[in-house]
């Protein structure tokens, strides 16, 4: 992603993790991927983005939270490590947890983020101005209120995924078929300290 640490509130970022709902008063989130292979197409570059703000969205209702906006952003491939940031701030009608709404207001701005011709080392997504359903706030007086339906939805996505797998449920724009622009596991380290089938064994 990265923004700072201290700035997003968020540990472990190169595995997604979504910023503690532990930490006093949190105003951020993110979720993000690097990817080495550099993502060189268009409908790559906005797969990514989408199937990282999808993951984010899950967790935001996961911990009880909306956002109120987003920062969407890309990091240039350079050779030998590191690369300049490219990054749209999106605010969002009204704060939401709902993927699809996430997706309608910043998909041109992802249109507008990719630059043709350009190689891609990684994209990720931040959310700004996370709070609980029920925050006082001053909204469109003329916008229709969908919050009900919109909650259903999102209930039975979320526990679909949850029943026969993540992913099961998913928006088209996160892409079908083989995800190339996909982080490479091949060289992982062990993960021994959260995983008992990784741990070392001595004969």
């Amino acid at each position: 992603m990265p923004v700072s640490d201290g700035k997003a509130r968020s540990a472990a970022p190169e595995r997604g993790v979504f910023a503690s709902p532990r930490v006093a008063n949190p105003r951020k989130g993110r979720i993000s991927r690097p990817n080495f292979a550099a993502l060189r197409r268009a409908w790559g570059f906005e797969e990514s983005i989408a199937s990282f703000a999808a993951q984010a969205a899950a967790k935001l209702r996961r911990h009880g939270l909306l956002a109120a906006g987003c920062n969407i952003y890309a990091q240039v491939f350079a050779a030998g490590g590191g690369g300049d940031f490219v990054v749209r701030t999106v605010a969002f009608p009204a704060p939401t947890d709902a993927t699809n709404e996430m997706l309608r207001a910043f998909r041109p701005e992802v249109a507008a983020l990719f630059t043709p011709g350009l190689r891609y080392r990684k994209t990720g997504v931040v959310f700004f101005g996370l709070e609980k359903p029920g925050t006082p706030q001053q909204t469109d007086l003329f916008a229709p209120v969908q919050e009900t339906e919109r909650s259903r939805l999102y209930k039975a996505v979320d526990a679909l995924n949850a029943r026969y797998g993540k992913g099961k449920v998913f928006s088209a724009s996160e892409g079908i078929g083989e995800k190339s622009w996909k982080m490479k596991r091949s060289k992982l380290s062990k993960r021994a300290s959260t995983r008992w089938d990784e741990l070392m064994t001595v004969h």
